[in-house]
């Protein structure tokens, strides 16, 4: 029965994303990252029994298979009522309607300053947080080691991709993308390629949408371009999944990125509930305040004295003592990162992240030129929430995005205003043949 419901996960988190993905809709990254979980918790729910030793106090806990029937049930009825808000929301919002072709003009010099804008704070971002992060690594990463500086002038270069990308100069997006491969490849840390080589995949894979009116197999060779883009972004995460571990004994399903949290996900739950630890508005507390840290700081405000709910599941996976000098933290994928907070109650977050989500798209779908400004941003953001990091998911709103802003507003306050405010009309359709010889009606191009 476990499978079965297993299986029927898959399935329904398959069949959304291939929904979502027809519809060009933003929401697809998160059913992409849910369908892709789905897989391996295929075969937890084939486990007879999880044996889990904690590694600060050598307690052997054993998960059984009632237990693992509970998570897997869990994260079933996460996902439906997750879909189930999505899908009220879209409609209340309408996110789910508009179309277009995803390009900006290549004729306005806006957008052509703009791209020198976020080049030179790419440049300036790589040589600062290049200098400062010479001796670093994923340690001193997530320890918040170094310049937070230079890191935040990388990030606020990320637009320069995006926005080369919708103007079709693939070349430059490419280029844009190396820092950020670099960082990856020295710091062992993924989510960098969610800043730069994954918007450039997400965009190409609109474009082609547009172009197909949604059929995902009528040209081939674009296929390919995509396929190949989503081969470099494994390869990429696979590469450094090796390095990290050395490449010695790892199992089959721990290869691929964060392929181990289902497993994760299933011991978390059930330790929670043994030792009966929860976290209440904790994490969504320090969701919303990454947000609006600089006016926190800036107004002197006192931060509540909270621990990141990722921080207390290490301490409940491996028994990290809280005095510890070394800095554990171990996200699960937001089904624990609920059900920490507020047990079986938790799933009620489900219906908040739809509502985040949808929101979210409908800023991303009212015009392009705000879907050039924060798709970086907003593909972090949909994998860390996934994969339970939350209050890590608003990193990038924290200075990035507002140091993005002021960069737009720098290179023409009019232009950006007109950008910003004007609503994205969609994709006229093809005026049907007439009598006199038939003129099909051209493809709106939004931005310019």
């Amino acid at each position: 029965m476990t499978l079965l419901i297993a299986l029927a996960n898959l399935a329904f988190c398959g069949s959304r994303l291939y929904a979502t993905l027809r519809s060009g809709r933003f929401i697809a990254i998160v059913w992409f990252l849910l369908t892709y979980f789905a897989v391996f918790f295929l075969p937890v729910s084939v486990e007879q029994e999880i044996r889990h030793m904690r590694g600060f106090t050598a307690q052997v806990v054993t998960i059984n298979r009632d237990d693992i029937y509970s998570v897997i049930i869990f994260v079933f009825c996460f996902n439906l009522i997750f879909f189930m808000s999505e899908y009220l929301f879209s409609r209340i919002f309408n996110t789910g309607r508009l179309r277009t072709d995803w390009t900006l003009s290549t004729k306005d010099k806006y957008f052509t300053r703009l791209e020198y804008i976020f080049a030179g704070l790419l440049v300036f971002g790589t040589v600062v947080y290049g200098l400062t992060s010479q001796a670093h690594t994923y340690r001193d990463f997530v320890e918040y080691k170094g310049s937070n500086w230079g890191k935040v002038f990388l990030m606020a270069g990320a637009p320069l991709v995006t926005i080369a990308a919708l103007r079709k100069r693939y070349l430059i997006a490419l280029l844009g993308c190396l820092p950020f491969i670099y960082f990856s490849m020295k710091l062992h840390i993924r989510s960098f390629a969610l800043l730069s080589l994954a918007p450039v995949a997400i965009i190409y894979l609109l474009q082609y949408l547009a172009a197909t009116r949604g059929r995902l197999f009528s040209d081939i060779k674009k296929l390919l371009v995509i396929a190949l883009f989503s081969f470099l972004l494994l390869a990429t995460s696979v590469a450094i999944v090796l390095s990290k571990r050395g490449g010695d004994g790892l199992m089959a399903t721990q290869v691929f990125p964060d392929s181990g949290m289902p497993y994760g996900t299933t011991i978390l739950m059930t330790l929670i509930d043994k030792y009966g630890v929860q976290t209440g508005f904790d994490a969504l507390t320090l969701y919303g305040l990454n947000i609006v840290n600089p006016f926190v700081k800036l107004l002197d405000l006192p931060r509540p004295d909270i621990d990141d709910p990722p921080v207390v599941m290490a301490a409940i996976y491996d028994g990290v003592p809280s005095w510890w000098d070394i800095y554990y933290h171990y996200p699960a994928l937001w089904y624990t990162d609920a059900y920490l907070a507020f047990g079986d109650s938790g799933l009620w977050m489900a219906v908040f992240w739809g509502l985040v989500f949808v929101f979210l798209e409908y800023l991303l779908k009212r015009n392009v030129f705000i879907f050039s400004l924060l798709l970086p941003f907003l593909t972090w953001h949909a994998y860390m929430a996934v994969r339970g990091a939350t209050a890590g998911a608003a990193v990038p709103f924290s200075y990035a995005a507002y140091v993005v802003v002021l960069a737009a507003l720098a290179a023409g306050p009019g232009r950006f205003f007109y950008h910003f405010w004007r609503r994205q009309r969609g994709r006229r359709r093809t005026a049907k043949t007439t009598a006199a010889g038939g003129r099909k009606m051209p493809l709106q191009s939004p931005g310019g």
